[in-house]
């Protein structure tokens, strides 16, 4: 959510694999590569809720793509990344109210939250998927059934209007996709990259299907990118955190996240220019 491309910096980076996720700690002679001010001393604190495979806490530890990045971040800052676990429709709120230093978990990078959050330059793009044992194809095919989205959505608003009293919001991913493997949904609305991760946890047996654009639904007709959300006027944040990204990208070291989280090759691809979504 920025209204230009935002530039992107070098930084060195090595990778250091541990079990449960890659886990960053900054040596004693630590020099950071920036001046951050947290809200609290020697750590970066990142709201997140469990989705994978962007984001998800273990052991207390970032793992997923988003929290490996943001772990890497932090530790050529010379902080310790440390989870807030919340409920998605509280993340972007405690980043606002400066009880986090930054949101995680697929945040689109659009206008309106351009307007009142700091915005990073994207890792990767995403596409609306619906996901149902019935397979449904289209968007209109979903008209009178039982669909469910997480809260936060973009494309949620769009959604209520096509498909009436019948579309329900939830807090999170465990609840929507079982609501799904219990027969008390019809379809669930998801991002193509997590909606597999979520049918192999619960073991349920549907289709993942990338809709053909819809005009009446505004996501479906230009895929969203991500962005890491963080509080208005913390400018310096945004900046070390597209340094990181860049280096990251150069080196092959956000390549090897994505492999490790299977992370579909088409989403990794970004348009040039950057773009904001509605």
């Amino acid at each position: 959510m920025i209204i230009k491309k935002i530039g992107l910096f070098s930084l060195v980076l090595a990778l250091t694999q541990m079990a449960g996720g890659f886990s960053f700690a900054a040596s004693s002679d630590c020099k950071p590569k920036h001046d951050l001010k947290t809200v609290e001393d020697g750590v970066l604190t990142v709201a997140a809720y469990q989705a994978p495979p962007y984001i998800g806490i273990e052991d207390n530890k970032l793992v997923g793509v988003d929290g490996e990045v943001l772990a890497r971040i932090a530790e050529l800052n010379c902080l310790k990344a440390k989870p807030m676990t919340l409920d998605i429709a509280a993340v972007i709120q405690a980043v606002q109210s400066g009880r986090a230093d930054v949101a995680s978990g697929d945040w689109y990078l659009s206008k309106s939250r351009a307007k009142v959050m700091g915005v990073t330059e994207p890792i990767y793009r995403d596409n609306l998927s619906i996901v149902s044992p019935s397979g449904f194809k289209t968007l209109d095919a979903l008209v009178g059934k039982r669909v469910g989205t997480l809260q936060g959505n973009m494309w949620n608003d769009d959604l209520q209007k096509l498909i009436g009293s019948t579309f329900t919001l939830y807090q999170s991913q465990q609840s929507v996709y079982t609501d799904l493997k219990n027969g008390r949904l019809d379809a669930v609305i998801d991002a193509a990259a997590s909606s597999p991760a979520q049918l192999k946890l619960l073991d349920i047996k549907a289709e993942v299907t990338v809709p053909p654009p819809d005009k009446r639904v505004g996501q479906s007709m230009k895929p969203a990118l991500n962005t890491f959300p963080i509080k208005k006027g913390n400018d310096e944040l945004v900046k070390a955190i597209n340094d990181g990204i860049k280096e990251m990208r150069d080196s092959g070291e956000l390549k090897a996240i994505f492999d490790k989280y299977g992370f579909p090759e088409a989403l990794r691809k970004l348009p040039d220019p950057i773009y904001l979504i509605e």
